[in-house]
Formats: C-alpha cells, sequence, structure tokens
C-alpha cells in the first residue's frame, strides 16, 4: 500500500496540530513528519521556516525537559546524558544556566536531598548494625540509585562519611 502524499499545507497543518498539544523536541517532530512520508531535509525546512514564524521553539521542550529531568532527582550528568540520547546537546553550564532560572533550587541542595531520599528508603537495612552483609546490600542498591541519576560515587561516598560522622 502506497503512503499518503501531504502537501506542504496539510504538513505544516499537522505541525500545528502537535505543537498546540504540546512541545516537542526537534527530531521527535522530524521523526513524526518522516513516518508520513516527508524525508529529513524537508523537514527540517520546514521546522526552520515555524521557527522563523516563532510557531516552534525547540527550547521551550529542551529547558522544561531539563527542569522535569533536574526535579525527579538527575543530576547535571544524567539530565546531560538523557538530552544526548534525545539527541540534544546542551552543556553542563547550559544546563546550570537553565536550573538558575527555572528551578531556582541549588544543584548542591538537589543532590543531598536525592542522597538523603535514597538512604532513608533503605534506611531498615542500613540500621541493622550487626549484619554488615545486609548493610553491604543496601549500599549498592542506594549506589545503584545514584549512579543511575549521573552522580559520581565519590560525590556519595563523602557524603556518607560525613553524615556518619556527625
Amino acid at each position: 500500500m502506497a503512503r499518503k502524499e501531504y502537501t506542504d499545507q496539510e504538513q505544516r497543518s499537522y505541525l500545528y496540530w502537535l505543537l498546540a498539544r504540546r512541545d516537542y523536541s526537534r527530531e521527535k517532530l522530524v521523526e513524526k513528519l518522516n513516518k508520513r512520508g516527508l524525508n529529513r531535509n524537508e523537514s527540517l525546512r520546514l521546522l526552520s521556516e515555524l521557527e522563523d514564524e516563532k510557531i516552534f521553539r525547540p527550547e521551550n521542550y529542551e529547558e522544561s525537559r531539563i527542569a522535569a529531568l533536574y526535579r525527579k532527582g538527575f543530576s547535571v550528568r544524567g539530565i546531560r546524558a538523557k538530552l544526548s540520547q534525545e539527541k540534544i546537546s546542551y552543556s553542563p553550564e547550559e544546563i546550570e544556566r537553565v536550573l538558575d532560572d527555572r528551578c531556582d533550587l541549588n544543584i548542591d541542595d538537589n543532590k543531598i536531598r536525592f542522597f538523603e531520599e535514597c538512604l532513608q528508603r533503605y534506611s531498615s537495612e542500613l540500621e541493622q548494625k550487626n549484619n554488615s552483609t545486609v548493610i553491604q546490600k543496601a549500599l549498592n542498591k542506594v549506589l545503584q540509585r545514584i549512579l543511575r541519576k549521573g552522580y559520581s560515587a565519590n560525590e556519595f561516598w563523602a557524603y556518607y562519611r560525613e553524615r556518619e560522622q556527625s
């Protein structure tokens, strides 16, 4: 079965409809247009036109995505990794700028809050002073969660040692 050929105006209307519902990344819109039979160059041209007309603003999606990942506990490194999976390129400095502008939160405060959340989740295992195997397993689970969010093991261990001493 042959694909239906859409006119430029029909593709434009489809993009208006999509963008009226929510923000998208450039890659996601190119993918959606590709499914409708438009090649990559034509899709990029159309998106560029909409960007010039201020209808398509990829930074809206990118900045809201950064803020959402931050609220989920991701580090700057973790946010950058997630964005690169979506073919979005941001430097750590740009991510920090977006977080300053949109989230009004301190990155270190977020890191500590996330570490505490992880430790709290496994607190019953960590409190078993006489069973080092259970404690080690719990710390490994905490560390896995922390590494998945893009924090380093050294950051966590430094925080954990300081916490245990106080």
